[in-house]
């Protein structure tokens, strides 16, 4: 009798045990799952991150370039208006 409670006991711990790993099964799929679909839109998020870098790129130095071609025109500017006060206004008029 006693050894039959024993066994009894035990069995219902494996139960209890089975049980437990059968509801962590079911998670870890869950979580599998959710993880395999989330794959293709981090690929997506890679490539997007990657073109918009090199768009970045393109367009820094795209901006420095303008930078430097604004730089020459202001210096090609004060340069004509340098040149432009050696000229004595009234001389030219007559």
């Amino acid at each position: 009798q006693e050894e039959n409670t024993e066994h009894e006991r035990t069995l219902n711990e494996l139960q209890k045990n089975l049980d437990e790993l059968e509801r962590l099964r079911s998670i870890v799929d869950f979580v599998v799952l959710n993880l395999q679909s989330l794959v293709p839109q981090m690929e997506e998020l890679k490539r997007r991150v990657a073109e918009e870098h090199e768009s970045l790129e393109n367009l820094s130095a795209e901006f420095e370039e303008k930078q430097q071609q604004e730089k020459m025109f202001r210096d090609q500017l004060n340069a004509v208006r340098s040149e432009m006060t050696k000229f004595d206004i009234a001389e030219l008029e007559t």
